[in-house]
């Protein structure tokens, strides 16, 4: 455990995760995202995550989805991205 951790037992914890989904359609939700598990950027769905722990309880206090919706063109290529 950390030290903060020893001292109070009261933590706010917050956590982004990426459900891969390689072979959908990219959208404002769908999108490429970087993955520090894997070092790379993936396709798939971002998602946000707050809990609350005070002791052995974990209560989740927000969960959302990162949109992607400014859109951008790339000079060299001549296509519209996503802003990552």
């Amino acid at each position: 455990m950390h030290r903060l951790e020893k001292e109070k037992e009261d933590v706010l914890i917050s956590d982004d995760s990426i459900e891969e989904k390689p072979y959908a359609d990219e959208n404002e939700i769908i999108s490429w995202h970087f993955s520090h598990a894997k070092n790379r950027c993936v396709k798939g769905v971002n998602l946000l995550s707050c809990l609350v722990r005070y002791g052995d309880i974990a209560l989740p206090i927000a969960f959302a989805a990162v949109c992607k919706d400014v859109h951008f063109c790339d000079l060299k290529t001549k296509t519209e991205k996503r802003q990552l």
